[in-house]
């Protein structure tokens, strides 16, 4: 990647935090964004149920994006300032 195209991605990029118990994405919802998570750690969630774990540098949401679908699992904060 190109150091342009490297600034053309970080120029999009809006920083959003959520604390401990917070849904950041809710299954079943349409599909509007794509997260990197800079810290903290946040669960996965499908159908209530825990099926992984998230930590720094991880990313989820392009799924349903790509896809224009609605959000297949929910994922919650489980740590401050994620």
């Amino acid at each position: 990647m190109t150091a342009e195209q490297k600034d053309s991605i970080a120029s999009a990029l809006i920083t959003q935090k959520f604390n401990k118990g917070e849904n950041i994405v809710n299954e079943g919802d349409q599909a509007a964004s794509f997260y990197i998570i800079k810290d903290g750690t946040v669960v996965v969630l499908k159908d209530g149920k825990e099926i992984r774990k998230m930590v720094k540098g991880d990313s989820f949401g392009e799924q349903a994006l790509y896809y224009n679908t609605v959000r297949t699992a929910t994922v919650k904060a489980i740590t401050n300032n994620v």
